[in-house]
């Protein structure tokens, strides 16, 4: 696979998984089960990111990654 269609293939995961994520809260909150915690903020505040844009994490992994190597991995 080309790096393009990865790169496809990782933008649709992501964001169907932050969809799915915001859904399972709104289920939670509709069925007053969501508790009022951090734990659940941070939950919901990735799930908004990946929803919003998918590829921030991988593209802060990657950037983290360069950063350390010296940016020698670049295609």
């Amino acid at each position: 696979m080309s790096i393009n269609t990865r790169r496809k293939v990782a933008y649709w995961f992501m964001l169907i998984l932050g969809i799915g994520l915001l859904c399972l809260q709104f289920k939670k909150y509709y069925f007053n089960t969501l508790e009022f915690s951090i734990e659940e903020f941070i939950v919901t505040m990735v799930a908004v990111v990946m929803a919003i844009n998918p590829l921030f994490f991988l593209e802060s992994l990657s950037k983290f990654i360069n950063s350390k190597t010296n940016e020698k991995n670049e295609p």
